[in-house]
């Protein structure tokens, strides 16, 4: 991806309060702190060509990452595609269909759809999300 291209990612998804790269400090201690959270580290954000367009902490439980990520969606006019940690930030070299299948959350116009690809029960997520607000959360199966 060329520079300018990823500084206006940047750019947007620091307008929706997520800034590249944060980090809430320890993994466990953040885990224990927040125990109904949906809490992805070092989480990893995709557009549908396969390009990792955000890094850094989340918690999907909560109001202000969840709006975050479906205004960013919607500046940005792209699914996005949010992913456990990943090895490799340039997906384009496997599968077209390699970050659909394994997303934890998919985000694209202002929907929600939860694919269970998570070390915890789908579930956790969706009430997580519920407590956050969004009622209108897909779970797939």
């Amino acid at each position: 991806m060329n520079s300018e291209l990823f500084d206006y990612y940047r750019a947007t998804f620091l307008r929706c309060d997520l800034l590249y790269g944060r980090h809430f400090g320890s993994k466990s201690a953040y885990s224990q702190r927040h125990p109904e959270g949906f809490y992805v580290p070092n989480g990893c954000i995709y557009t549908r060509n396969q390009t990792c367009v955000w890094r850094g902490d989340l918690d999907l439980a909560t109001a202000d990452d969840i709006r975050g990520l479906v205004r960013a969606s919607r500046l940005l006019r792209r699914k996005l595609f949010i992913m456990r940690e990943q090895f490799i930030s340039d997906a384009r070299m496997l599968p077209r269909s390699w970050v659909a299948n394994n997303a934890i959350i998919t985000i694209w116009r202002g929907k929600i759809t939860v694919a269970g690809h998570y070390r915890s029960d789908p579930r956790r997520a969706l009430a997580a999300l519920a407590r956050a607000g969004f009622a209108s959360v897909t779970v797939l199966k």
